[in-house]
C-alpha cells in the first residue's frame, strides 16, 4: 500500500497516536520487504495494514496481553498507580519493542487503551512516601534499575519530551537529578524537565552519559559502574539555574537541531505511482504497453482503462456485497491530471479505439435496419398528418370518432425511432446528455482529453444555472425524469461513467468561481483522481517501443467480448443487471478497508479534509473490483474473489493522496488554506521558532478557535515545514513549533 500515514499530535495527550511499521504477515513477501504498511494506534490500541489488510488489537499483533507473545517471548507490564496505589492503567512493551496502553475493565482483567484515563509518574506512590533526592529519566525499564540499586525514580509513560506539567507538583521542594539518554531526544528531554522544574524542585542538576554509545541510558551506565560511581557524578554535576542553553554553553543548537526532511511544497505533494499489476489480464498487458509506447505514467492508461470497461459493463453488472438491496453499479468516475505535452490525447486514443470500432462495426450491422425504421416512421408521420387533418374538418360524429381511434391506434403502433449504438461522446450538454442516455439503453460515457465538461455543467450554455441532476444521478443509477420534445422520459436507473484527462490548471479552477459548488454538491466526491507525476523532460525521443499486435489484438477482442455479453431480462422482458457478490475472504477485507477509512472520518482525524471523496472510497473500491472480475472471469462467475478485490483496495489506497494532491491544487481545503497565512507570518517572522499563542493572537481576525489553529498547524508539520508542537512544563504551559531551517535557507519564493 502506498498510503502516507502521518503520526498525529495531540497536545493535550502529548504522545504520538499512530506510527507505521512493517508486517510480519506480509513485508517478507514482498518485493519492498522494508516498507512500512502497518498503522498502528497506540490509543485506539489496534493495527491495520494497508497490503495484506491485517487487522486486530495490539495484543493480538505483540502478544496475547497475559504475559506472552506470539513469539513465546514475555511482554513487559509497567504498572501505573494513584497516590493510593490504585491501578490506573499500565503500559505493555512486547519483545519486538512495540508498546501500547491498557486499562482495567472492571472485571479483574485489562482492556486496550488509555483515552481519558488520568496519566501519572511511573512508581508515583513509591515517590510521595520518600523524601530521598528524586532521579528522572526516559523510560520505565532504567526506572527499574535505579530502584534495583536502592534509589527513588520516575519517568513519564511515553517517552523523550512527554513530560506533562502537572507531573511537577509532586516534584515540589525536592532534590531532582535528571539522568539523560545520551542522544538528541535524551537531550531533548533533560531541557523539558530541567526547564520545567526550575522555581518547583528544591535543587535540579544534570546528568550525562556521554561516554557510552549514541542512545546509552543509566542502565547501561550501571552495567560497568556501581551506584556509588553514579552518586559521584551527580555530586560534581554542577547545580541548573533556569537556563539549559546557559548550562551547556556549547549545546544550544545540539538541542534545537532536529533531523529534519525536505518540506513538501505547497501543490506538490509527491504522490504515488500506479502500477499496471493493478489491472488483470489483456487489460494490464495492454495498458502497460500503451504507457511504453507513449512513454506516459502508467496511472494514465490504468485509470483510463477502467473508465473504458466501466463503458462495456455499466447497468448490466451490479456488485451487492451482503447480497442484499445494498449494491454498486458499474459507472466509474475518472480523472488524471497532467501538464500540457504528455500525450493525453494519444492514451485517450489508444484505450478508446475499441469502442470506436463496436460503434462502426454495428452501425454497419444495422444500416438497413435503422433504414427500414426511418422509412416506416416516416410514412407513419405522413399519415398521421393526413388523418389528423381530416379528423380536424370531419363534421360526422360517427366518422370523426373512427379517425381518432385510428390515428391513437397507428401512434401505439409506430415503432421507436432506432438509432445507431453509441457508447461514449465528449463534451454534453445536460440536456443532451438526457436525450443520449433515453436513446442508447440509459447508459452513456463521458470520454475526453479535455475538461471542457466543467465549463458545460457550470452552466457555460446556461447562464451559470445548468441543472446537472442527470450527471449526479447517472453516477448513483438513480431514477429522472427528463423531458423529451413534447413528452416525458423516464430513466429508470441512469448509468454514466467518466474518463478524463486534464490540466492542473483546469482542476485548479475547479475550486473557484461558479465552479465551487462542484464540491458541495458531490460531483468532485465521485471522481477517482489520479495526479501523477509528469515525465516531460525525462523521455527518450529515439526510443521506439510499438504496441505488440497480439497485445493489442487481445485488448480489442477482451472489450469486444464485454460489448457483446447478452443482458438478461425479467418476466416483463427488461434487461436486468447481473449481480456479483464477495466470496468469504474478499467480505472480510473490504470490511477491513471500508472501518480504516471510516475510523480516519470525521473532526481531527486523517482524512477531514477530504471525508465528502473518501466516504465514497469503499463502495469505488467495489466498483472496480467488479470490473476487474469480469474482465478476468467473464459472465459466469457470480463471486468476486479475495486476490482481485485486494488489488483494487490497493488502487484505491493508493489514490487517497492523489485525491489529497487534486484538492489542494484545487484550494477549496479550509486548513491548508489556513496554513498556507501561517507560512507567511512565520517566514516574515525570521525566527527558528514561534509560540502557538503569538500565531494566535497575531493573527486572530482568522484564528478566534485554537481548534481551527491546530487544524492548521498540522499541515504544516505534515509537510515539514514546522516541528511537532513542543510542550514546555513551564508555570504556565508554552507549547512551540520549531521552524524547518531548509525554509529559512531556501528563501520563501513560491513556499505559500
Amino acid at each position: 500500500m502506498a498510503v502516507k500515514n502521518l503520526e498525529r499530535y495531540d497536545a493535550c495527550e502529548s504522545m504520538a497516536v499512530e506510527r507505521k511499521v512493517t508486517c510480519r504477515k506480509c513485508s517478507h513477501t514482498r518485493k519492498k520487504k522494508n516498507d512500512k504498511c502497518l498503522s498502528v494506534n497506540e490509543a485506539k490500541g489496534t493495527f491495520y495494514c494497508h497490503h495484506c489488510h491485517w487487522t486486530g488489537n495490539l495484543a493480538e499483533l505483540n502478544g496475547n496481553g497475559n504475559g506472552n507473545s506470539n513469539g513465546n517471548h514475555a511482554n513487559t507490564h509497567y504498572l501505573y498507580c494513584d497516590e493510593q496505589g490504585q491501578a490506573l492503567y499500565r503500559k505493555v512493551r512486547s519483545s519486538q519493542k512495540n508498546f501500547w496502553f491498557e486499562h482495567p475493565d472492571g472485571a479483574g482483567g485489562w482492556t486496550s487503551g488509555a483515552t481519558g484515563i488520568r496519566r501519572v509518574p511511573y512508581r508515583l506512590t513509591e515517590l510521595i512516601k520518600s523524601e530521598a533526592t528524586v532521579y528522572i529519566v526516559e523510560g520505565e525499564k532504567d526506572v527499574d534499575t535505579l530502584v534495583n540499586h536502592g534509589l527513588v525514580a520516575t519517568c513519564n509513560d511515553s517517552g523523550a519530551g512527554k513530560w506533562k506539567p502537572e507531573f511537577n507538583e509532586f516534584l515540589k521542594d525536592r532534590d531532582v537529578v535528571v539522568l539523560e539518554d545520551n542522544d538528541k531526544p535524551g537531550r531533548k528531554h533533560g531541557k523539558v524537565i530541567s526547564e520545567g522544574l526550575y522555581g518547583v524542585a528544591r535543587s535540579i542538576k544534570i546528568v550525562r552519559f556521554t561516554e557510552l554509545d549514541k542512545g546509552g541510558d543509566v542502565t547501561d551506565f550501571l552495567k560497568t559502574h556501581s551506584k556509588d560511581d553514579l552518586i559521584v557524578r551527580q555530586k560534581d554535576a554542577p547545580e541548573f539555574m533556569g537556563s539549559y542553553s546557559k548550562h551547556f554553553k556549547d549545546d544550544e543548537e545540539t538541542c534545537s537541531e532536529i533531523e529534519w526532511e525536505e518540506p513538501v511544497l505547497f501543490d506538490q505533494i509527491e504522490t504515488p505511482e500506479i502500477g499496471v499489476d493493478v489491472l488483470p489480464s489483456w487489460l494490464g498487458n495492454y495498458a502497460k504497453a500503451v504507457s511504453r509506447n507513449s512513454q506516459t505514467p502508467f496511472g494514465m492508461a490504468v485509470m483510463m482503462g477502467l473508465s473504458v470497461v466501466a463503458t462495456c459493463l455499466q447497468k448490466r453488472f451490479v456488485v451487492s456485497p451482503y447480497g442484499d438491496d445494498y449494491v454498486e453499479p458499474l459507472s466509474l468516475w475518472t480523472a488524471t491530471i497532467l501538464p500540457p505535452g504528455t500525450r493525453k490525447t494519444a492514451v485517450l486514443s489508444a484505450m478508446t479505439a475499441p469502442l470506436s470500432d463496436w460503434e462502426c462495426e454495428m452501425a454497419r450491422n444495422l444500416k438497413n435496419e435503422i433504414a427500414e425504421n426511418e422509412t416506416i416512421r416516416m410514412v407513419n408521420e405522413k399519415k398521421l398528418d393526413r388523418l389528423q387533418n381530416e379528423a380536424s374538418k370531419c363534421k360526422e360524429h360517427d366518422e370523426r370518432k373512427l379517425l381518432l381511434a385510428e390515428i391513437t391506434q397507428l401512434k401505439l403502433d409506430n415503432p421507436e425511432e432506432m438509432y445507431p449504438p453509441r457508447l461514449w461522446t465528449g463534451d454534453v450538454t445536460p440536456e443532451r446528455l438526457q436525450n443520449l442516455l433515453a436513446e442508447h439503453g440509459e447508459r452513456m460515457s463521458l470520454l475526453s482529453d479535455e475538461g471542457g465538461i466543467f465549463e458545460i455543467m457550470s452552466g457555460l450554455y446556461s447562464n451559470g444555472a445548468a441543472n446537472i441532476d442527470v450527471f449526479l444521478k447517472g453516477h448513483a443509477g438513480s431514477s429522472i425524469r427528463v423531458d423529451r420534445g413534447n413528452r416525458e422520459a423516464h430513466l429508470k436507473a441512469p448509468a454514466l461513467s467518466f474518463g478524463l484527462t486534464i490540466q492542473p490548471e483546469v482542476a485548479s479552477l475547479l475550486g473557484q468561481g461558479n465552479k465551487k459548488h462542484f464540491r458541495g454538491n458531490g460531483t468532485l466526491a465521485r471522481f477517482m483522481f489520479c495526479l501523477p507525476k509528469s515525465n516531460v523532460g525525462h523521455r527518450n525521443i529515439s526510443q521506439r517501443e510499438p504496441i505488440p499486435e497480439t497485445i493489442k489484438a487481445a485488448y480489442c477482442a477482451g472489450i469486444f467480448h464485454l460489448l457483446y455479453i447478452v443482458d438478461i431480462v425479467d418476466e416483463d422482458g427488461a434487461s436486468k443487471p447481473r449481480i456479483i457478490g464477495l466470496d468469504n475472504e474478499a467480505l472480510t477485507s473490504w470490511e477491513r478497508f471500508a472501518q480504516y477509512i471510516e475510523s480516519n472520518q470525521g473532526e481531527n482525524n486523517q482524512f477531514e479534509s477530504i471525508q465528502d471523496w473518501t466516504g465514497k472510497l469503499p463502495g469505488a473500491a467495489l466498483r472496480i473490483a467488479g470490473l476487474c472480475h469480469v474482465v478476468e472471469h467473464g459472465e459466469g462467475s457470480p463471486m468476486i474473489n479475495k486476490k482481485t478485490l485486494e488489488a483494487a483496495l490497493d488502487l484505491c489506497d493508493s489514490l487517497i493522496i492523489h485525491a489529497q494532491a487534486t484538492f489542494e491544487l484545487m484550494g477549496g481545503d479550509e486548513q491548508t488554506t489556513d496554513a498556507k497565512h501561517i507560512l507567511k507570518w512565520m517566514l516574515k517572522r525570521k525566527d527558528t521558532f514561534f509560540k502557538r499563542r503569538d500565531c494566535q493572537q497575531e493573527l486572530r481576525g482568522r484564528f478566534r478557535r485554537v481548534d481551527k489553529l491546530v487544524k492548521a498547524l498540522d499541515v504544516l508539520i505534515e509537510r515539514n515545514f514546522v516541528s511537532k508542537p513542543e510542550m514546555l512544563p513551564t508555570r504556565k504551559p508554552t507549547i512551540i513549533y520549531h521552524i524547518n531551517p531548509k525554509l529559512l535557507k531556501e528563501g520563501k519564493d513560491g513556499l505559500a
